[in-house]
């Protein structure tokens, strides 16, 4: 895993040295009438609607003809606590022979 740190924390770096942060970015496209789907992390401005999100916040930015530049929608994520907690009760619900509802 120490090599896996080392490549992120370079990611980290580079990012930092051009003045941008990283975030995680999901994409939808439409290529011949099918969506094409993509999920990767990304190099971003600091003060783009992506590179400006704070704490658990999560937003969707809309790109189309017609709303120009975009639109955005933004609300709080559920936070690492709440998130590893369901997490951990999808994981259990799933065993086989569970003893407990959780």
């Amino acid at each position: 895993l120490s090599a896996v740190d080392e490549m992120y924390e370079a990611k980290v770096k580079r990012a930092e040295s051009n003045g941008n942060i990283l975030r995680y970015i999901a994409s939808m496209e439409f290529v011949d009438g099918l969506p094409r789907l993509n999920v990767s992390m990304e190099e971003v401005k600091r003060n783009s609607p992506l590179g400006s999100l704070k704490g658990t916040l999560n937003k969707i930015v809309v790109k189309s003809e017609y709303y120009a530049p975009h639109y955005a929608i933004e609300a709080p994520g559920a936070g690492s606590e709440i998130t590893a907690g369901n997490l951990r009760r999808n994981l259990l619900y799933l065993l086989d022979g569970r003893k407990y509802l959780i």
